[in-house]
């Protein structure tokens, strides 16, 4: 099916495939099963910050998955959370890697690559300055992939809605035994019950 895109990505006469080989390859390809990762999970919560609504694992007509899709600037873009998994051990990119960057900016998508090095690179202990930290990295990042600046990205300050950072710490508080929910304000709440003592 690649090469049926890379043919009309380029122009070629070479015949195409037979109509029925063509249907099939592109069935196979567009049913190709996504598994999110975790990181490409923190990223739409970053994005949540920002005041962004994102998708995860859009299926284009061409039979390509996009890792995220979002707006910026009135732009579209395709954003593609890469793990170690599509570098080499140079941190260059795998040969399917580019082809599918290539592909996609040929049928239309503004892409931005977030490499996992340089978003493990923003982890700090306190949350509020790690999501911060995030959020700069991506408005920055958005700018320069849609050749657009933004308020969100001037005089180095960046606004972002705490939302998404309850929704994360929900999410995760959520497994211990105790935890009492999420109050109404807005803020997230985990009781701890005192271990019993002996008398």
């Amino acid at each position: 099916h690649q090469w049926s895109l890379w043919r009309a990505e380029t122009g070629c006469e070479w015949p195409p495939l037979p109509p029925q080989l063509e249907r099939r390859s592109r069935a196979a390809f567009a049913s190709a099963q996504v598994h999110p990762s975790r990181m490409q999970r923190h990223v739409c919560y970053a994005l949540g910050s920002l005041g962004l609504p994102s998708q995860e694992e859009v299926r284009i007509p061409e039979g390509y998955s996009i890792d995220v899709a979002t707006e910026w600037g009135g732009v579209r873009v395709g954003i593609e959370v890469d793990g170690p998994s599509h570098f080499r051990t140079d941190r260059r990119p795998t040969g399917s890697t580019v082809l599918k960057r290539r592909q996609l900016r040929h049928f239309g998508w503004t892409l931005l690559s977030v490499p996992y090095w340089e978003w493990e690179a923003l982890r700090d202990e306190d949350r509020f300055i790690q999501r911060q930290m995030q959020c700069a990295y991506l408005a920055e990042a958005l700018d320069e992939a849609t050749g657009t600046r933004t308020t969100a990205s001037g005089d180095g300050w960046v606004a972002i809605d705490c939302t998404s950072l309850l929704d994360e710490a929900t999410a995760e508080l959520e497994d211990l035994p105790s935890f009492q929910g999420v109050a109404p304000s807005g803020t997230a709440t985990a009781r701890l019950e005192p271990p019993e003592l002996d008398p």
